[in-house]
């Protein structure tokens, strides 16, 4: 099956199983934890020593934290709750430290492209919509903040989600200039995903704190289908990458012209 219309197939059925969990808080949290598995198994397709484990490793706790996040929120109840803010801090520091990890890999590469006025553009593009954004979630819990003495609160996770979020996107994007000479290859297609659900996750932001929702799944039908999209193109980036992963492992045990059958085969990222 080509790259391509896996990739749309597994973003389908991710969304559409999200919209069909929307009464169900366990298929939502089981749908959490198979995005953290398979995060996870990406993660450790990898050795220690090469620059990928590290940025899909970090992505992965993120998620993983993610998914214990939303089991306790669907089921725990008194002290158990208590966890839940400071998870979601460090949920959103990882993902920040994977994407900032992608980048730096990318750079160091030696396959980056050089700049040009339409990744500039695409860059200060991304920039104003990331500002835009942050602006909206920031100035919808200002009153809030002020009021909590800037605890840890409701707000202040609203506000330190938009930043991560925001910082995300701006990196997904910076990824996706990294990649533009590649952008029909199997290497760039995991960034070009993790950049369309960056920029998902922060719309969703910005949908949280104008509906006054207080997660997800107070969202509007519309938005619901976004927060689908926005998985499943988080895991079809990861499918993308065990893919690579796999093909390159073919022609190497093919011996491939050009590489040694002996190699072990490198991955960027």
């Amino acid at each position: 099956m080509r790259p391509g219309v896996t990739t749309f197939i597994v973003i389908g059925v991710w969304a559409g199983l999200r919209m069909l969990a929307l009464d169900s808080p366990a298929m939502r949290v089981s749908l959490d934890a198979v995005m953290a598995l398979t995060l996870l198994f990406t993660a450790s397709r990898f050795e220690t020593r090469d620059p990928p484990w590290w940025a899909w490793g970090l992505v992965a706790i993120a998620h993983t934290l993610s998914a214990v996040v939303h089991g306790l929120q669907a089921f725990a109840s008194g002290a158990a709750l208590e966890w839940v803010q400071p998870m979601i801090l460090v949920m959103n520091l990882a993902w920040v430290a994977g994407i900032a990890v992608f980048v730096r890999n990318l750079q160091s590469s030696g396959l980056a492209a050089r700049p040009s006025v339409r990744m500039f553009a695409l860059m200060f593009g991304a920039f104003a919509a990331a500002c835009v954004g942050l602006w909206v979630v920031i100035s919808g819990e200002i009153e809030a903040l002020r009021q909590s003495g800037w605890a840890l609160s409701e707000a202040l996770i609203n506000v330190v989600s938009g930043v991560a979020d925001a910082l995300v996107f701006v990196g997904a994007v910076w990824l996706i200039r990294l990649v533009a000479p590649m952008a029909a290859g199997r290497v760039a297609r995991p960034f070009y995903l993790i950049g369309f659900s960056a920029g998902a996750y922060l719309l969703l932001d910005v949908l949280l704190v104008t509906t006054e929702a207080q997660d997800y799944v107070g969202l509007e039908a519309g938005a619901q289908l976004w927060v689908g999209l926005a998985g499943g193109a988080l895991m079809a980036a990861a499918v993308a990458q065990l893919r690579s992963l796999y093909d390159d492992g073919e022609s190497v045990r093919a011996g491939s012209p050009g590489r040694k059958a002996s190699a072990r085969p490198r991955q960027i990222g």
